[in-house]
């Protein structure tokens, strides 16, 4: 896959006729097939991602209408990825990595599936994020929780006192609560839910214009 955009207009109009052919004169169905083949086209040229792989399917000269339904399938599923991989890269973006963000743009243009990309791309964006978040809670915090811990270890071991250890565990209990709040919020201020949200609803209106 390489970056530029080609016509698909010429291409449609000289293949019709063999294809209409070649399966036997389902003129409505293919022609179908084609045009939808072309709105995915249109799509990731607009992410901004090369589509030799369609331009070269229809330079072939013969081709049945169910190897059509197959490539358009292909893309279609090709067309959500790059969509998902699109809003995770945002938010590397926002996040600085501009490094990685030009990595996993270029491994697609170079030729690799976008689904391959994606997974590895969110599952970089998971740890940043998490890694990042963790670095914004003192850290005064959780010593704090865990020398209640030890604390409440050594009061079991010492004195035998069961009602102290549940007071302090319960305290050590609320501070870890409150703790993974802290996390939360700090996700949600670094904008992941919300690209999350986001994602499903472009991932859905790509399926219903597709």
């Amino acid at each position: 896959m390489k970056k530029g955009k080609l016509a698909l207009g010429r291409g449609l109009k000289e293949l019709l006729p063999t294809a209409l052919k070649e399966v036997g004169g389902e003129e409505a169905g293919l022609e179908e097939l084609l045009e939808e083949l072309k709105k995915v086209k249109e799509r990731v040229e607009v992410l901004g991602y090369p589509t030799e792989g369609i331009d070269e399917f229809l330079k072939r000269e013969k081709f049945t209408k169910e190897e059509v339904r197959d490539e358009l399938e292909r893309w279609r599923s090709h067309l959500v990825s790059l969509t998902r991989l699109e809003t995770v890269l945002r938010q590397m973006e926002s996040l600085k990595m501009t490094s990685q963000v030009v990595s996993y743009r270029g491994r697609v243009s170079a030729g690799e599936e976008p689904e391959v990309v994606l997974a590895k791309a969110e599952k970089e964006l998971k740890k940043a994020v998490l890694k990042r978040s963790r670095k914004r809670i003192p850290e005064d915090e959780i010593s704090e929780v865990r020398k209640m811990i030890e604390e409440s270890k050594e009061s079991l071991q010492k004195e035998g006192a069961e009602e102290h250890l549940e007071e302090a565990k319960e305290e050590a209990v609320k501070k870890i609560e409150e703790l993974s709040r802290s996390l939360e919020e700090l996700t949600k201020l670094m904008g992941v839910e919300g690209e999350e949200e986001a994602l499903k609803e472009e991932e859905g209106r790509v399926e219903e214009e597709t």
